[in-house]
């Protein structure tokens, strides 16, 4: 007979705590205004994210040195 376990309680991350694992707030505020989407859950009034979600957009946006772009300002 198999038993379902009981489902373990999730961790999920307040802004302030996500801001913490990237470093700073500007980071997250661009990637809104750049539409980078950031998965994340609503719960009444708060937004939670999942840690693996902010470990796998840091992934996804890691640039090798080699595609780093630099930009000239008036020249």
């Amino acid at each position: 007979m198999s038993e379902n376990p009981a489902p373990t309680p999730m961790r999920l991350l307040t802004p302030a705590e996500a801001v913490e694992i990237l470093g700073d707030v500007s980071i997250l505020n661009a990637w809104g205004a750049w539409k980078i989407e950031l998965l994340y859950v609503h719960i009444r009034r708060t937004v939670r994210c999942r840690p693996e979600d902010v470990a796998a957009q840091i992934f996804r946006n890691t640039m090798l040195p080699n595609k780093l772009k630099i930009f000239r300002i008036g020249g």
